[in-house]
């Protein structure tokens, strides 16, 4: 098959009937009408392109009598005739033809001519531009990403009105994305790897798009499960990001916006700093930094407290257990990370109308039918309780799951190696962070790692907006 389109129409037809297995598809449809002695074809999927845009171009050519039988063709002439309906692009590559079609842009074949016409008219299913679930804010906007990338595109480009942001559509396998920076601000170098990896993606289809385009883009390893890649579904956090010098990719699909490059603060800002004043916002910002903190050395830390009770000053006698249990308290603090993780994927799959109940049943299972039992310790419960809800506490969901697994980690080594283990084990955290690096191959960790004190200073503690 030629990458070519002819000039015949009847070969082009049968070349897009084959590919797109017309005889199967309910969907794929096709108009033939004539402009003055030309013979045309209309393709488009029903439901993917407006109505209007359609019956006003075959109502415009019906009865069309300029184009006479003895004349040749003119290209110049027809792109006068179909422009004005709305944005059209011109191809003679059939691979594009086909993307056209499957993205919704109606195509328009003409006899005699290898040049086919995709007139931009998609017409997608629709969610409104509502806030997300995930990132609320008590004052600001309200709204957020759809899975359209041109509307998202539109919500930044109406918050940034500056002909130096750059909105650049490519096509990763056969999935849009739009990659958006400020010229002059985004490092050269990083926009232009990005783009060369999405246009070199092989890949059929990406239907876990932005998994599958991170994984592209930065190959994983196992032994680090630190995000490099920051999410958000909300406009306003991306339009900062982007006046930072930040890259964005808007994926087809997708309502959250990729950011690049993120580093670990990165990954701890909230957009409700900056909608209060500097105090209020750094106190906000200081008790989420701390509730990271506590959550990844609190049940270990516990742990070796208990291990070295008898060497514990008299005020920390408090985080002993008074009424020991028959199971071990390592293997009380892994049941409950097991039983906690398993309550929140239930919760995920658990129908609304049932969540309350739900709610119910599993705070009586695990707080009082196991501890009455015998299983389980009222201290490892509320320990575990208070680390699931401060999971949440902080923005990224992907940097919560890699806080939980590093706590699993060094429960395990304080319980085999007591507090050497403990302290190791986050040696080896802190070894393997610093050593990570950014999209843009610089320090995860900076600016602590290595140490820029008035850089730091902006992260711990929110001062005046630029005016």
């Amino acid at each position: 098959m030629t990458s070519k389109l002819s000039t015949s129409i009847k070969e082009n037809r049968q070349q897009l009937d084959l590919v797109l297995n017309l005889n199967d598809n309910f969907d794929i449809l096709t108009r033939e009408f004539d402009i003055g002695s030309q013979k045309c074809c209309l393709y488009f999927v029903d439901g993917c392109a407006q109505n209007d845009v359609i019956t006003n171009i075959m109502r415009h050519f019906l009865g069309y009598k300029v184009i006479k039988a003895d004349e040749t063709f003119d290209t110049a002439i027809f792109e006068a005739i179909v422009l004005p309906f709305a944005e059209v692009d011109m191809t003679d590559d059939f691979d594009k033809v086909v993307h056209h079609i499957m993205t919704g842009s109606p195509i328009l074949l003409i006899d005699k001519l290898s040049t086919a016409y995709a007139v931009q008219a998609k017409d997608y299913p629709q969610r409104i531009v509502a806030e997300p679930e995930k990132d609320k804010v008590v004052r600001g906007a309200h709204d957020g990403f759809v899975e359209i990338p041109v509307f998202n595109a539109t919500l930044i480009r109406r918050r940034i009105k500056h002909p130096d942001l750059i909105l650049k559509a490519v096509l990763a396998g056969n999935t849009d994305v739009i990659v958006c920076y400020m010229k002059g601000k985004c490092d050269r170098k990083l926009v232009q790897r990005i783009i060369e990896k999405l246009q070199t993606m092989d890949v059929g289809s990406i239907t876990m798009n932005q998994e599958t385009i991170v994984e592209h883009l930065f190959p994983p390893k196992w032994h680090n499960p630190l995000p490099i890649v920051r999410y958000s579904e909300r406009p306003d956090i991306t339009s900062a990001a982007i006046l930072e010098g930040k890259l964005v990719l808007l994926v087809d699909n997708s309502p959250a916006a990729m950011i690049l490059p993120a580093n670990f603060f990165d990954l701890l800002m909230d957009a409700n700093d900056y909608y209060f004043p500097p105090l209020i916002a750094t106190f906000y910002r200081s008790v989420r930094l701390f509730t990271i903190l506590v959550s990844l050395v609190l049940t270990p830390l516990w742990l070796v407290c208990l291990q070295n009770g008898d060497k514990l000053p008299y005020w920390l006698k408090f985080v002993l257990i008074e009424e020991p249990t028959s199971t071990p308290i390592v293997f009380q603090l892994l049941i409950m990370e097991l039983i906690m993780e398993i309550m929140r994927i239930s919760t995920i799959n658990t129908p609304a109308t049932l969540g309350t109940a739900f709610s119910i049943v599993g705070s009586l299972l695990v707080g009082e039918f196991a501890v009455s039992a015998g299983w389980l310790s009222y201290d490892a419960v509320f320990y575990t309780a208070f680390l699931s809800v401060a999971m949440y506490a902080q923005p990224n969901t992907e940097l919560g799951y890699t806080i939980l697994i590093h706590r699993v980690i060094l429960i395990l080594l304080t319980s085999i190696f007591g507090w050497v283990g403990f302290v190791a084990g986050l040696i080896m955290i802190v070894i393997i962070a610093a050593l990570t690096k950014t999209a843009d191959h610089k320090p995860y960790l900076y600016p602590l790692i290595p140490l820029n004190i008035r850089r730091l200073g902006d992260v711990l503690v929110r001062g005046r907006l630029e005016r």
